[in-house]
């Protein structure tokens, strides 16, 4: 444990501020739980796609704790303890303490503080989106409280599942389509292990949905007094209906998470990199092999040195070509048939129903694992939305390497504890290698953006202007508007409003190229009912979700009516210009 708490706070100090992104996503983020915790209602009076829990949860954070960005981040890292207890409970039950342990310190160093990539934001403490790392958290805690039901049978646990899983309904899209078919699967497996009467069956599955449906009915219940019923249902549900809208699932951004924009490519790579994996296990394998057939000590620990030397040439050559970054794209397939392997060896077990009970939380967690994976099928890896979306995977992993292989190659010949020894070499290798790409991304973060509560570092001015540029037009906000005056923020720049303390007078914040497609006449009707006092025209380049700027690319319309109804006062940099970073301040003359 002093381990886990060593890389814990090694991995808090080097990121200590640096885990937001001062342009992309966070910024809602922050801006949403304050509107709602001065009174605002979600969706009456502020946009949002997502369900209703991650945003109420932090505003009700701001109301006990104060409104403040760290605020927000201390109680987000409290949430990777929790996460990473439940972790290692699970992997316990799993496997042993070494492997949770090092499970634990995989998601640490690997998942939760880190930044692989220029735009933070893809860590536990400032996510994107906390719907994903809130859902991601329910989502262990589930299959915790569902392993506990296997052994215990309390009906009670039953209820707890489907409370915690209708939760995870309310956060975010990817989470809930993964965790509801892994634990749906291993309540229908329970039922025919224990060969369940049709009474038994009504009333577990009556204790999951009621469970299920008490979160629900309580937003519901709320929203309900501050609009009509159906539309709270409709924009509660709004992400739902909205995975079948065309323009949010071709869109170039979306094709490019799914590795849908070079799908040969990718399946190419992913390929190339399981051929990889395989060299690994051959090795092991053939190092097993020899060892059981070497009879003297002196020979063994001689050949075992050899071995160790050329664990080290594979490594360099596995990764000669091929960045760290890439080695998840193989885990699609390799958490899909760990799947096929353990459903296979449920229904050769000899109807031993405590064989398949253990087997089953090995079943549920693969296909946990598999389907988080699916908005990333052909481009898996662990920066960017992997941070979530590939960590239980990673995890499993870990398990596979740890555990599972020293103990299928110590069946066939004898002795597993140097292929686990090689096995904990090589993670070690693979944590050390990921703290050594944040370390170095992190070091060129010293800008200090924004101070105090709401303390964000950002890149030295000498690699990016955007951190110097929008500390600029913060001083200039505070000089030009007043304490009530309102602004927007395009095409995105929430952050500005929630550091500047002012208002956005209308419902949306986001008016990126397809938000604007979808929702423009909404956005612009909004506009022009609550005009507001100024607006900021901030350097953001969106061309990796097709056109490139606002106002030049997209958004004709809108942008016309702002350069007719506002005259830019203070400019810093060149926004929308692709010459660099930029914050233009305009007053409303009309």
């Amino acid at each position: 444990m002093i381990i886990l708490f060593g890389i814990g706070i090694y991995m808090a100090c080097i990121s200590w501020q640096k885990w937001a992104d001062i342009t992309i996503d966070f910024g809602v983020e922050l801006y949403v739980p304050w509107q709602l915790a001065k009174g605002k209602v979600l969706y009456r009076d502020i946009w949002q796609l997502y369900g209703p829990f991650s945003q109420y949860f932090n505003s009700l954070i701001f109301r006990i704790f104060g409104v403040g960005l760290m605020n927000l981040a201390l109680f987000n890292i409290i949430l990777i303890v929790v996460i990473a207890y439940f972790l290692y409970r699970i992997f316990l039950e799993l496997s042993d303490t070494l492997t949770a342990v090092c499970v634990v310190a995989f998601f640490l160093s690997v998942f939760a503080f880190p930044q692989y990539v220029g735009c933070a934001n893809y860590n536990y403490v400032c996510p994107y989106s906390h719907e994903l790392t809130h859902g991601t958290l329910f989502s262990f805690v589930s299959i915790y409280i569902f392993m506990r039901f296997i052994k215990t049978r309390k009906p009670i646990l039953l209820f707890l599942i489907g409370m915690l899983i209708g939760t995870v309904l309310l956060t975010k899209a990817e989470v809930f389509f993964a965790i509801f078919p892994a634990v749906g699967i291993g309540m229908i497996c329970i039922m025919i292990i224990n060969k369940a009467s049709i009474y038994k069956i009504i009333k577990m599955a009556s204790l999951f949905i009621i469970g299920f449906s008490v979160p629900v009915i309580l937003f519901l219940i709320y929203f309900s007094y501050h609009m009509p019923f159906l539309s709270a249902l409709t924009e509660i549900m709004q992400q739902y209906r909205m995975i079948s809208e065309k323009m949010m699932t071709s869109q170039k951004f979306i094709m490019w998470v799914l590795g849908l924009d070079r799908p040969a490519f990718n399946l190419k790579m992913l390929l190339i990199i399981a051929g990889k994996y395989l060299w690994i296990f051959i090795l092991f394998f053939f190092s097993s092999f020899l060892l059981s057939r070497l009879k003297t000590q002196n020979l063994k620990k001689m050949t075992m040195g050899l071995i160790i030397l050329a664990l080290a040439a594979l490594l360099h050559f596995i990764t000669k070509n091929t960045s760290w970054l890439d080695m998840g794209r193989p885990l699609p397939v390799i958490t899909f048939l760990l799947g096929i392997y353990i459903f296979i060896a449920m229904l050769s077990s000899n109807n031993i129903p405590q064989k398949v009970r253990g087997l089953l939380p090995f079943l549920v967690l693969a296909i946990f694992s598999f389907t988080l994976l699916f908005k990333i099928i052909l481009n898996a890896h662990v920066y960017h939305y992997g941070f979530v979306l590939a960590m239980p995977a990673s995890l499993l992993l870990i398990m596979l390497l740890l555990y599972q292989m020293p103990n299928f190659l110590g069946r066939l010949f004898g002795d597993r504890n140097f292929i686990r020894i090689m096995s904990l070499s090589l993670v070690v290798t693979i944590m050390i290698t990921h703290i050594g790409l944040s370390k170095r991304l992190y070091n060129l973060k010293t800008f200090m953006f924004s101070s105090g509560i709401d303390a964000i570092k950002t890149w030295d001015a000498r690699i990016s202007p955007q951190g110097l540029c929008g500390r600029l037009a913060l001083e200039r906000i505070e000089k030009i508007m007043g304490k009530n005056e309102t602004f927007v923020a395009f095409p995105e720049g929430a952050l500005y409003n929630y550091l500047a303390r002012r208002d956005n007078p209308t419902p949306y914040y986001d008016f990126k190229p397809v938000p604007v497609e979808i929702w423009g006449n909404l956005y612009f009707a909004s506009l022009k009912k609550f005009p507001p006092d100024y607006v900021l025209l901030v350097e953001r380049d969106t061309s990796d979700c097709g056109p490139r700027y606002f106002g030049h690319d997209y958004a004709f319309e809108l942008y016309s009516w702002i350069k007719d109804d506002y005259k830019i006062l203070s400019q810093e940099g060149s926004p929308l210009s692709g010459s660099g970073y930029g914050v233009a301040i305009a007053k409303r003359i009309r």
